[in-house]
């Protein structure tokens, strides 16, 4: 081989290596809004290997920890029962399966950061978190899930297309239209009943009146005729009976002064006056509704037309399709209740309730979901010590309960807050629901004792 054939391959390689050194630094220094999104069969690998591995490992572990805390753990049934199995609990003892959980949901987090079940493994960190007291912290992680991870269908906003909601906001405003004619005729109708009412009561005062003056008149004249007979009676000589002289001396009728006083003269009763800017029309002395008043501050019915659909139509639209059913279901409403829990455990018990009412406001929630949410809202007011709204909470959760063996459980519960709130009837008939229902000896003995 020549010199200068060895010298050109020599020249070449360095190109090369110098090349590959170049582009290996550019690679280093790209930053992560430059990679692009993993494609689908790389999300389908992480989704599968993230749910089949690092997640399922965690969340088997966590399963296991509960399953042997709610085993292991002394309750007293005398006294109101927990309402969660971490209500007034201590998981000291397992902190290092708790660090270990956490350790695996942060590796799904770092290797997986777009798998699907990212939020589900930001859940369960929390939840470590959560029985670990950290409630701080927990919160901050509750709250990311709720304020990044917001699905379309749980977003109140993208529920409905604009094609739809155009559709919806003539709908009801043909309705209300229909509605406005309706309470128009009725008030016109009202209206010309007060004025026959207003004519009929004059003239009824009017008769009563003229037959108590006639009646008055008629007394008058006979103690008149009776004295002009006496007189001429005393001129002949004559005896005069005593009857006339009971009938000359006997008094005239006297008239009630709310008759003789009553007013006859007919009241006019003005036209109502629709005017869009009053909420009230007067009709005589009394006020009712108008039903072209106009709210100034905006129509909110128009602006949020799945307020104004009839239980129906409200009920289809928030009814889940199969797809939905089967599909993963996102963490975004198990985060929202269990921040409402991390709040109540720190002490903010304003925005413990806003949560909630906001919870309870989305569509599209599974059985169990639903659930969670009239759960919470009863721990939230037991906490409170406010007994009545838990009572009420905790009686529309029931009919979201499958297992008997949950259901006894919070029918037990139900039963000792109608004790507290003094309704021993109702407590009785829960405690014999629990006892039923249970399958466990020791509720089912304490429930017969009660």
């Amino acid at each position: 081989m020549r010199l200068t054939t060895v010298k050109k391959l020599f020249f070449l390689f360095s190109c090369l290596f110098c090349m590959s050194a170049n582009s290996f630094a550019d690679k280093k220094k790209k930053s992560a809004s430059e990679y692009e999104k993993p494609n689908i069969i790389k999300r389908a690998w992480g989704d599968l290997t993230t749910r089949n591995n690092y997640y399922f490992n965690a969340s088997e572990l966590y399963k296991e920890l509960v399953n042997d805390f709610e085993f292991q753990r002394q309750i007293d049934y005398n006294k109101i029962l927990p309402f969660y199995y971490h209500d007034q609990a201590d998981f000291s003892n397992n902190s290092t399966e708790l660090e270990t959980i956490s350790k695996k949901t942060g590796i799904v987090l770092q290797l997986h950061d777009y798998s699907r079940w990212r939020d589900n493994a930001f859940l369960l960190l929390g939840k470590t978190q959560f029985l670990r007291q950290q409630y701080d912290t927990s919160l901050i992680t509750f709250q990311f899930i709720v304020t990044t991870m917001k699905p379309g269908k749980m977003n109140m906003k993208l529920e409905y297309s604009n094609k739809d909601r155009l559709k919806y906001i003539r709908k009801r405003q043909k309705e209300l239209a229909k509605a406005m004619g309706e309470k128009k005729k009725f008030i016109e109708i009202k209206y010309k009943l007060q004025q026959e009412e207003a004519k009929e009561k004059v003239e009824s005062a009017r008769e009563k009146q003229e037959a108590a003056i006639e009646k008055k008149k008629k007394q008058i004249e006979e103690i008149i005729k009776a004295k002009k007979k006496i007189i001429a009676l005393q001129k002949k000589g004559k005896k005069i009976p005593q009857d006339l002289i009971d009938k000359a001396k006997g008094k005239s009728y006297k008239i009630d002064s709310t008759v003789l006083n009553a007013n006859t003269t007919i009241k006019k009763i003005e036209k109502p006056k629709y005017d869009s800017n009053l909420p009230y029309v007067l009709l005589g002395d009394q006020y009712v509704p108008n039903p072209y008043y106009k709210d100034s501050t905006g129509n909110r019915k128009n602006q949020r037309p799945q307020d104004s659909l009839s239980a129906k139509a409200e009920a289809k639209f928030d009814k889940l399709s199969f797809w939905e059913k089967i599909k993963h279901k996102p963490s975004r409403p198990d985060a929202i209740v269990w921040m409402s829990k991390s709040l109540i455990e720190l002490g903010n018990f304003a925005d413990a309730k806003s949560m909630i009412s906001y919870g309870k406001a989305l569509h599209k929630l599974t059985k169990k979901q639903r659930r969670e949410f009239y759960l919470i809202d009863a721990y939230y007011n037991v906490r409170r010590n406010d007994y009545s709204p838990a009572i009420e909470e905790l009686e529309n959760a029931m009919s979201y309960f499958k297992k008997k063996k949950e259901k006894a459980y919070y029918e037990y519960i139900l039963a000792q807050l109608y004790q507290k709130n003094n309704q021993p009837a109702d407590a009785a008939d829960y405690f014999v629901k629990a006892g039923k229902h249970t399958k466990t000896e020791e509720l089912n003995l304490f429930s017969q004792i009660q």
